[in-house]
């Protein structure tokens, strides 16, 4: 059973900080799992706080797929449609460890001179 409040299942920050210490294949496989185990919880709709329970889920479902998108070698260097520009920011430092490994294109770090 889940200790966790959904703050901190569904945390970015959590997601992103577990991501700072792996290779590109890990971080991949990360995404990917996590990614489904999301998916597959069910918040009870006789929950008093279904909605915000909800809302947490599928935000951060989706700020999964615009990451996942980044980190996908395949793409171009293109920030994710929908994805905020605080979220684009905190991903930072993983394209940039990503970049300096040679798994990334350095297209995507001029995307971030953009931002600035």
């Amino acid at each position: 059973m889940l200790t966790e409040t959904n703050a901190e299942r569904f945390s970015i920050d959590k997601f992103i900080a577990g991501c700072l210490s792996l290779d590109w294949l890990d971080i991949h496989l990360r995404c990917q799992n996590i990614e489904v185990w999301a998916e597959s919880i069910t918040v009870s709709t006789k929950d008093p706080e279904y909605l915000i329970k909800e809302r947490e889920r599928v935000s951060f479902i989706q700020f999964i797929e615009q990451f996942c998108f980044i980190i996908t070698k395949k793409n171009i260097a293109a920030k994710p449609r929908g994805m905020s520009n605080a979220n684009f920011l905190k991903v930072k430092p993983i394209v940039e460890k990503l970049v300096n490994a040679g798994d990334l294109k350095k297209d995507w770090l001029a995307l971030y001179e953009k931002q600035q």
